[in-house]
């Protein structure tokens, strides 16, 4: 770590510190006295502060600690700032200045909603506070939990994620994020309260008014909180990534009826569902022929279905389904993304702004669409024409010669989608996006984890993996000891 990303992670650690403290105080503290709301409103301010220059000076990864620094230290070197960072005598821009500048930025998607009227809205109440007083109203008062929640959710994940790009921030839900700098268990707290609750259905509300999603009722918690387009509820945060968006029958649209597919085959591949365009709820067969699923919106027509079952239940012949739109999601992500990756490798893909993520993002859009089509080839590529049209690669080589690429990786890498297999495609991801070099350094660190039983990393070992983390998910940085006491361990935590 050098100096500049030693005083970018300063400001990371402190943002998480209050963080951890204003969630405490939304957890334990009791809102209808006074002191608790002052004190929280002015953590939750200072949170968003530390936060915001966070986020201008990692600068999408091209990090530049000048950002947020006044025009005094324009001439500075970094080693001089540096200098004056270790006195304590750094002088840091405005908050004023600090939000125009973010204002400024579109990739941050909240910096044009309301999001920027409820940052200035706790500005206004932190600075009467420290410099006067502030009167709280009734509804002020009433609400302030809910303010806090929606700020934590809404204003600080964004600010504070540590995505190569802020696409990252589609995958990585804000629970996620809270869930890894705060932990699990306050999270779950929090997730418990009726204010929580009623921030993530208005969020849902907002980006089904504005024309960005499709939510519809979840048949997990009974609630108008699932989103069509990635298959995830935002508010159980159910993600069943087996489950098939189908036809409804009944109101004629597409991918809108969402069913349990756990466990169908011990009970005559049948199940029930529920549209989440008309709320109808549905019948679900699979047909044992060719494996796909057919809905029927009366119980007739299903038990007729089910009369049929070592036949076709199909409404017209069938054959069966090729192996390539039988693979488990995970496999749309990950195969897709290797071969963009040995693509970039091999100059046949330019990429475009200095994105770091290309290969995470083709993975995460291939993934999304398939669970929707259940189509391998539209699914790859839709993701590639999304990077192509937000400018993210040139391509060098033709689209068609990608897919034929994932054809056959598909045909040498699938068997059964056991786990072995699947572990086994992401390491090769892993050595493919971080070259060769950092591949057998991987093993290395594998085998001194195994020798230790998986006890702490050391910081050589610990970098190597923090910097390949977009990659990993959470139970595989359990795995590889980068938690400690539940908490995420930062590389200058190691000792």
């Amino acid at each position: 770590m050098n100096k500049e990303e030693e005083m970018l992670d300063a400001i990371f650690q402190n943002a998480i510190r209050f963080l951890n403290i204003s969630i405490d105080e939304i957890i334990h503290s009791d809102f209808s006295e006074m002191n608790s709301v002052v004190k929280t409103s002015v953590f939750i301010q200072m949170t968003v502060e530390l936060s915001l220059k966070y986020a201008i000076a990692y600068n999408m990864g091209n990090i530049s600690i000048k950002k947020i620094l006044t025009e005094k230290y324009k001439n500075h070197t970094v080693d001089e700032i540096y200098e004056e960072y270790l006195k304590n005598a750094l002088k840091v821009d405005s908050f004023e200045r600090l939000k125009n500048h973010i204002k400024n930025i579109p990739l941050f998607k909240f910096n044009k909603n309301e999001e920027i009227e409820k940052m200035e809205q706790f500005q206004k109440i932190r600075n009467r506070l420290l410099h006067f007083s502030y009167h709280f109203t009734s509804h002020e008062i009433s609400n302030a939990k809910e303010n806090f929640i929606y700020i934590v959710f809404k204003i600080v994940f964004p600010l504070l994620y540590e995505g190569y790009s802020v696409e990252s921030l589609d995958y990585l839900a804000p629970s996620d994020f809270i869930k890894v700098y705060v932990g699990t268990k306050k999270f779950e707290k929090i997730r418990s309260m009726d204010e929580y609750k009623k921030v993530m259905l208005n969020i849902a509300d907002t980006l089904k008014h504005k024309g960005e999603i499709t939510i519809g009722r979840c048949i997990y918690c009974n609630e108008t909180s699932w989103i069509k387009e990635i298959g995830k509820c935002i508010l159980c945060e159910y993600d069943d990534r087996d489950d098939v968006l189908l036809r409804c029958p009944a109101c004629r649209e597409n991918k809108s009826v969402i069913y349990e597919s756990i466990n169908m085959e011990y009970n005559n591949n049948a199940t029930t569902g529920i549209c989440i365009s008309c709320n109808r709820k549905m019948s679900v067969i699979k047909c044992k022929k060719c494996g796909r699923y057919n809905v029927y919106e009366d119980d007739i027509a299903f038990l007729c279905a089910i009369e049929g079952l070592d036949e076709s239940v199909c409404d017209m012949d069938c054959d069966p389904i090729s192996k390539k739109n039988k693979l488990p999601s995970p496999y749309a992500f990950v195969i897709p993304a290797i071969v963009i990756s040995d693509c970039i490798h091999n100059n046949e893909i330019s990429v475009l702004n200095k994105n770091k993520n290309i290969p995470k993002i083709l993975g995460k859009k291939s993934e999304h669409s398939y669970i929707l089509n259940n189509d391998v080839d539209d699914a790859v590529l839709e993701g590639i024409s999304y990077l192509v049209n937000q400018e993210y690669v040139s391509l060098n080589i033709k689209k068609e010669e990608i897919l034929e690429r994932v054809h056959r990786l598909i045909e040498e890498e699938y068997t059964n989608g056991s786990f072995s297999e699947m572990t086994g495609l992401y390491e090769r991801l892993f050595f493919s996006v971080h070259s060769e070099e950092t591949g057998k350094k991987f093993y290395e660190v594998l085998d001194h984890l195994v020798q230790r039983q998986f006890k702490e990393l050391t910081q050589e070992e610990y970098e190597i993996l923090y910097e390949c983390r977009d990659n990993l998910d959470i139970d595989t940085k359990i795995f590889f000891g980068m938690y400690k006491h539940h908490e995420l361990v930062r590389p200058s935590e190691i000792k």
